[in-house]
């Protein structure tokens, strides 16, 4: 793992190492930060692996130190995407598990140490299966979900923009996981492969490749 020190200068910015783990090695995985501390999710361990982790990895900072999650039930995912909710929770959204693209949302409680599967409400849309798109955050509660979808065997040729929010409060102990509203659907026609969302003034889609492996200048999703 490294970070970019000082300031972009010339052709760019010096980095330079912060962590060197074996736990840290992987591809395809998802690197989330969440009160702090830096959460990593499943991807391949391996050159040429085939099979994505269910491991979850969270390195602090601040000490430097990297460690497995003692959590158990975490999904088999890569290509997928996560997200921080609530200030608690680590929601990672789609990804491929070893044989189908998945159309599932699971969270991680980092207060209980738990994995939850999170479930569409009453009136969502249908979530399709997701491979190397995008979750990012626009609320504390809510996120946008776009890019490369599927079938949880094909692939489509086009990509929707999916809301989810999460409209239920916490359960008591013991209780199932929590209900999602997913909206939107086909709010927008992009479809891009290994690009990357911002929400600054309004939501941007930045580079990626469509289903021709062509280049894609940033956009804004319509």
């Amino acid at each position: 793992m490294a970070g970019a020190v000082g300031e972009a200068r010339g052709s760019g910015w010096t980095w330079r190492p912060v962590a060197q783990d074996p736990l840290l090695a992987r591809a395809f995985h998802s690197c989330t930060e969440l009160r702090g501390r830096f959460y990593l999710v499943g991807g391949l361990l391996a050159g040429g692996a085939r099979e994505p982790s269910s491991e979850t990895v969270v390195f602090d900072p601040a000490g430097g130190q990297a460690v497995r999650v003692a959590a158990r039930g975490g999904p088999r995912r890569s290509h997928h995407d996560a997200a921080p909710v609530g200030g608690r929770w680590l929601c990672v959204v789609g990804g491929w598990d070893g044989s189908h693209r998945s159309a599932t949302v699971t969270a991680l409680d980092t207060d209980r140490g738990v994995w939850e599967a999170w479930t569409a409400g009453s009136g969502s849309c249908p979530l399709a299966g997701l491979s190397s798109h995008t979750c990012t955050r626009i609320s504390d509660r809510e996120l946008r979900v776009a890019g490369r979808e599927g079938g949880t065997r094909t692939q489509r040729r086009y990509g929707s923009i999916y809301t989810l929010r999460l409209e239920a409060q916490p359960p008591r102990r013991g209780a199932g996981g929590r209900s999602l509203a997913l909206r939107g659907g086909r709010l927008g026609r992009v479809a891009p492969l290994g690009h990357c969302d911002r929400f600054g003034h309004g939501p941007r889609c930045v580079g990626g490749v469509d289903r021709r492996l062509r280049q894609l200048p940033p956009r804004r999703p319509q």
